[in-house]
């Protein structure tokens, strides 16, 4: 097997795109909030500062601009911002990393490993279970069908919608797992604190699963639908080489490509989807400081 250049130089080139619409609407959002800001302090200044207000507006006229333009002009100065929207983005999310690593009350380093890790078990888990369950509904178009329903359908809801459910069924109403937290207080010793993180991880990781495992099943049952119409598969099957040997020799083999690029492109999307739940479940803290400081 090939390594696939093309799709990683693909990916990557998708991935700066991707950052440099998010840098870009940074620097734009920081702007719309910056004069925002101007304007109120204007009004304000009107009333409260007089004076103030009416020096502004001399500077302001000099230099053929409106005041709440002037003013907020100054405030992007008075915080180090570039003018230009792009490196303003850049120096936003600097600055936002920068105080990441300044928190004092979250350890960043166990935070990123236990975030990582909930979503390579995730991750996981969904890939074990897709090609298991993909394999066997490719020749099944009703359950294709509707497994591509519920994808779609879990594809456009968020993913905390399920979290709140989850909890509600499982931690509030029949109290089977916690509802928050990574351990129980105080925490236990040993194996015992193992299963009890564990325990804490099973509605996270649950939800995570609920949410991606059906558009990963579409993909496998699709792929090997594909595979079923090669000759070299039609041939295999003739001469009575066992379904079993069929399915793990040569069709996983060939649908690895696939899969793996489909599984790179939502990876991101489920590291942001995991940053929410975090700061809902309240596991690592990583999505509450990510959430403190760009949001």
């Amino acid at each position: 097997m090939k390594f696939p250049y093309k799709t990683v130089a693909r990916l990557f080139g998708i991935y700066i795109c991707v950052l440099i619409i998010i840098t870009t609407t940074a620097g734009l959002a920081n702007g719309k909030l910056v004069k925002m800001e101007a304007e109120q302090d204007v009004i304000t200044l009107q009333f409260r500062n007089p004076a103030f207000y009416e020096l502004l507006r001399e500077n302001a006229t000099k230099e053929n601009k409106t005041v709440v333009q002037y003013y907020s002009e100054k405030l992007v100065e008075a915080k180090g911002l570039n003018t230009n929207v792009f490196i303003r983005g850049i120096q936003l999310l600097k600055q936002s990393w920068d105080e990441l690593k300044m928190a004092k009350n979250v350890r960043l380093g166990r935070a990123v490993l236990i975030t990582l890790g909930v979503l390579l078990f995730s991750l996981l888990l969904i890939l074990c279970i897709s090609i298991t369950v993909g394999m066997k509904i490719a020749t099944k178009s009703s359950f294709l069908n509707f497994i591509e329903s519920l994808a779609r359908f879990f594809n456009g809801i968020p993913s905390w919608w399920i979290a709140v459910l989850f909890v509600f069924i499982f931690a509030i109403k029949y109290n089977i797992f916690p509802a928050s937290g990574l351990m129980s207080m105080p925490p236990e010793d040993g194996f015992g604190l193992a299963l009890d993180i564990l325990k804490h991880l099973i509605l996270p990781i649950a939800t995570i699963v609920s949410v991606f495992v059906w558009e990963f099943i579409a993909i496998v049952a699709r792929e090997t639908q594909k595979e079923f119409e090669e000759v070299y598969i039609i041939t295999e099957i003739a001469k009575g080489v066992p379904n079993a040997v069929i399915y793990w020799k040569h069709i996983l083999k060939n649908i690895g490509i696939t899969l793996s690029s489909f599984t790179a492109q939502k990876f991101g999307e489920m590291l942001t989807d995991y940053l929410v739940l975090d700061a809902f479940f309240f596991t690592s803290r990583f999505g509450l400081v990510v959430e403190k400081q760009f949001c």
